[in-house]
């Protein structure tokens, strides 16, 4: 498997309209599943929308709908969370290199027991215009029902056929694409910023690669559609 298998390469304006559409469907569910459904609809459109991670979606919407402000910070996840050795104190980003936890371990004799430390980074999350201020009493009560991020990925994958990591990078491949294809045509390091990143590398050789399968399956269709350079002689074909 490849490095981003687990990519559905969704499209970012295809995969907008099917969550408008499902949000506005979700606003007329009546009983208890209503509310979770608006709320569950609402922060995946706020995480393609920013490019976020599903727990960041769902922070910046948790704190809309209880304040009515649009714009937040929230803690950004993963990249800037740190790991502390249960014995010593010391701590370690999770991007550090393997070898130098390990060896931090054979030295000191620590039994190799980390406890997670919460980032005290943050970024910018907007929630979208398309999440109507009208919504906000239903999602607050579907996010007191019990949304959570754990449960946002079960929805996405049972109800809309896809994981929420992929609007991450639907995010990224808008973002990237020229305007000429239906993108925003912007610099990977913008890219980077918008969506809070740290490896502008993993950005880079992501987006590299879907314009090199893009241009792989265009040859393959300029192949198949020449015309055929052959005749047929007594039954057989002569180039």
């Amino acid at each position: 498997m490849g490095r981003y298998a687990w990519d559905m390469g969704l499209d970012y304006s295809a995969t907008r309209l099917i969550l408008i559409d499902g949000l506005a469907r979700a606003r007329s569910t009546t009983g208890v599943f209503g509310p979770k459904r608006v709320a569950s609809q609402a922060i995946l459109l706020t995480q393609l929308k920013n490019g976020s991670r599903i727990s960041e979606a769902r922070d910046a919407v948790d704190a809309w709908a209880r304040d009515g402000s649009r714009e937040h910070q929230v803690r950004a996840r993963k990249e800037g969370s740190v790991r502390k050795c249960d014995q010593c104190g010391r701590t370690y980003s999770k991007r550090a290199r393997v070898n130098t936890v390990e060896r931090h371990f054979a030295q000191s004799g620590h039994q190799p027991k980390f406890t997670e430390l919460p980032s005290a980074d943050t970024r910018t999350m907007i929630v979208p215009a398309e999440v109507g201020d009208a919504d906000r009493v239903a999602v607050r009560r579907g996010l007191e029902s019990g949304v959570t991020a754990k449960s946002l990925v079960n929805f996405s994958r049972r109800h809309l056929g896809f994981n929420t990591h992929s609007l991450r990078y639907a995010n990224t491949t808008h973002q990237g694409l020229p305007r000429e294809q239906g993108g925003l045509g912007r610099e990977p390091q913008v890219i980077a910023k918008i969506q809070h990143r740290k490896n502008l590398n993993l950005v880079v050789d992501y987006f590299s690669q879907k314009v090199a399968d893009a241009l792989l399956r265009e040859d393959a269709r300029v192949v198949l559609a020449s015309p055929r350079q052959e005749t047929m002689v007594g039954g057989s074909t002569e180039e």
